[in-house]
C-alpha cells in the first residue's frame, strides 16, 4: 500500500535519481545492523507502533517490522518508497515531514535517522514528531572519529559568510540542543567494505584490528553509533 498526501520539495534534498543506487552506499553488513536493531528493540520495550519519518529504502523499518513492531513508513520520494516496497515493506505513505499526514499521538513511536540535517525549517519536523508520537521519539546517531572533511568544509563555508542553516550534524546537532531521556551504545563499526572484512567489533566496542598496526583506522570510515531517545514531550 502506497499512499500520498500533501507535499512540498521546497528546500529538501532529493533522492529520486539515486533511489536504486542508494542501498549500495548505505547498507550494513549483518554483523554491524543486527546489535543496532537489537539495541533499538530493547529501547522499544512497551512500543507496538512506530513511524518512520524519511523511511527511505526501509534500511530500518524492515528489521524493526521483522522483529514485530507495526512500522508505517513515510518519505517525500516515491522511488525511494518503490525501492522499499519491492524489498517487501507495505505500509507506506508519501509525506511531508513538516506536515505528517497523521492525527496526534497516533504512534507509540517516531524514528528520525539521518534527516535534519537535510532540510532549512528542521524545527517543524521536530514539532510534528513529537506531535505524532504518545510516547517516545528515537534517532539512530552515528558519529565519525577524528574531524573528517564535512567538518572542514562546514568551517569553510562559515569563514566566508555562507553558512548552512541546517543542524549539520543531523540529530546529533538535535541532542546536543535537546539533551535526550535515553542514550545506548550500540557499535563501533568501519564503513569501508575492506575493513569490514579485516575488522569485527564487539557490541561493547572493543576493536580487534587483524590487520597490523601499520593500517590504523581511519577516521573517515569509522563509526560510533548510538541510539537516543526523547520523550515525545520535549518536542511539543
Amino acid at each position: 500500500m502506497l499512499l500520498e498526501s500533501r507535499v512540498d520539495t521546497s528546500s529538501t534534498v532529493p533522492f529520486d535519481r539515486v533511489a536504486q543506487t542508494y542501498d549500495s552506499t548505505r547498507d550494513l553488513p549483518a554483523e554491524v545492523m543486527t546489535p543496532i536493531i537489537d539495541c533499538m528493540q530493547d529501547m522499544l520495550v512497551g512500543c507496538a507502533t512506530m513511524l518512520d519519518v524519511g523511511v527511505g529504502t526501509g534500511r530500518f523499518a524492515l528489521p524493526l517490522g521483522e522483529k514485530g513492531l507495526q512500522v508505517i513508513g513515510v518519505d517525500i520520494s516515491v522511488p525511494m518508497m518503490q525501492k522499499a516496497k519491492s524489498k517487501g515493506l507495505r505500509d507506506l505513505v508519501r509525506g511531508d515531514a513538516r506536515i505528517l499526514p497523521f492525527q496526534n499521538h497516533k504512534f507509540d513511536a517516531v524514528l528520525l535517522v539521518h534527516l535534519l540535517h537535510l532540510v532549512d525549517d528542521w524545527i517543524r519536523i521536530v514539532h510534528e514528531v513529537g506531535r505524532a508520537s504518545s510516547k517516545l521519539v528515537m534517532a539512530v546517531i552515528s558519529t565519525p572519529w577524528g574531524n573528517p572533511i564535512r567538518h572542514d568544509y562546514l568551517k569553510l563555508r562559515e569563514e566566508m559568510g555562507r553558512p548552512l542553516k541546517r543542524l549539520n550534524q543531523a540529530e546529533k546537532d538535535l541532542s546536543l540542543l535537546v539533551p535526550p531521556n535515553q542514550i545506548r551504545h550500540a557499535i563501533e563499526h568501519y564503513l569501508n567494505e575492506e575493513r569490514r572484512d579485516c575488522n569485527r567489533i564487539s557490541r561493547s566496542g572493543r576493536l580487534r584490528n587483524i590487520m597490523g598496526p601499520t593500517q590504523g583506522p581511519s577516521p573517515e570510515n569509522y563509526r560510533k553509533t548510538e541510539i537516543e531517545v526523547w520523550s515525545e514531550r520535549l518536542f511539543q
